[in-house]
């Protein structure tokens, strides 16, 4: 098809990271860990306000 996906590229790049880290066997949910790393930053999951 000859299309270029950038964006795809992006998360290849993300992934083999994660791979690098011994981190590639936690999924793509798991591209988060590798731009906290990225940035020097740990983010913490947000709570949810009770209904």
């Amino acid at each position: 098809m000859g299309l270029s996906l950038p964006g795809l590229a992006l998360a290849q790049q993300l992934y083999l990271s994660l791979k690098a880290h011994g981190e590639g066997n936690l999924g793509t949910q798991a591209l988060i860990l590798t731009l906290e790393r990225l940035n020097n930053v740990t983010l913490q999951p947000s709570s949810a306000p009770s209904s």
